[in-house]
């Protein structure tokens, strides 16, 4: 499913995954809720608190929802 998230961007981060790869993630405060989205790192250029505006696809897994950004390729 697509859907655009509009909130806050909080920070950029990464996380070691139990294979050893690392994931990097966006943080976005939306609402009252703190959504992660995979793959995505904001630049520089964009501060703590700053209003974004992000086009992503949301798929299910086991462990909850699964958000990235959708890619014009």
């Amino acid at each position: 499913m697509e859907a655009i998230i509009k909130g806050n961007f909080v920070k950029n981060d990464s996380i070691k995954k139990k294979d050893g790869t690392v994931l990097n993630v966006a943080i976005v405060l939306a609402g009252n809720e703190t959504v992660q989205i995979n793959n995505m790192m904001f630049g520089a250029d964009v501060k703590p608190l700053q209003p974004v505006e992000l086009r992503v696809n949301i798929k299910n897994s086991q462990y909850g929802l699964y958000i990235t950004p959708v890619t014009n390729n």
